[in-house]
């Protein structure tokens, strides 16, 4: 959101390094994390959202977009690309409950911290900006993200 595309692609090779010390493919969840990282800095652009939450639009903007939407577009992300390598359990990937679990507790796992430390993180890192003269919503949108 602060930083635009660099953020974006921090967002998205950060978890590679994590994944890959992890001994999974450092490449395996790149789409769902440059998913995650780029929808919420887009929302707030586009609809000249104030990542300090002044008003209850940011606040929606944030928890719904930025907790919600993309935790349960990213868990479908990483899930399809889990079920597409085979890394599934052998044994019960054909089953859809299987699956369906899978996606909950992935999503459940990657929201519940998300809903908490989104807006202590948007209020604690946006104060510095708040002694600026002008306000984010009336700067011009960049075009990147």
């Amino acid at each position: 959101v602060w930083f635009g595309i660099y953020g974006a692609i921090a967002g998205t090779l950060g978890p590679m390094l994590g994944n890959g010390l992890l001994g999974q493919s450092a490449f395996q969840f790149m789409p769902a994390n440059a998913l995650q990282s780029c929808l919420l800095g887009l929302w707030f652009r586009r609809r000249r959202l104030d990542p300090r939450l002044r008003s209850g639009r940011d606040w929606v903007g944030a928890l719904l977009i930025g907790c919600l939407l993309s935790n349960a577009l990213g868990a479908g992300l990483g899930l399809t690309e889990t079920w597409l390598r085979g890394l599934g359990d052998p044994a019960k990937s054909g089953e859809a409950g299987y699956w369906i679990g899978k996606y909950f507790n992935w999503f459940l796992g990657n929201t519940a911290p998300c809903l908490l430390l989104v807006p202590l993180m948007f209020k604690a890192l946006s104060a510095s900006h708040s002694s600026s003269s002008s306000s984010s919503r009336s700067k011009p949108i960049s075009s990147t993200v």
